[in-house]
């Protein structure tokens, strides 16, 4: 018998959060906001990157200079 791979244990928030990065696109903090009403993106960011899952993500300057994050599960 193979052991299984470590499989991290996520809460109910952190769960729904990255079921929606799964889908394979790029996310920003509104989509979530709007989507999950979840507030606190960077909080779970961290807290599932600390649990060994790849988020990456990349600030977008707009031409009006205002920016936003977009997210996505890394390669």
């Amino acid at each position: 018998m193979r052991p299984q791979p470590h499989t991290p244990i996520l809460t109910e928030q952190e769960q729904k959060f990255y079921n929606v990065l799964r889908r394979e696109g790029r996310y920003t903090i509104a989509d979530f906001s709007h989507e999950l009403g979840i507030c606190k993106v960077f909080g779970i960011v961290m807290s599932l990157q600390s649990k060994g899952i790849g988020i990456a993500s990349k600030e977008v300057t707009r031409n009006d200079g205002s920016k936003y994050e977009l997210f996505w599960l890394a390669e």
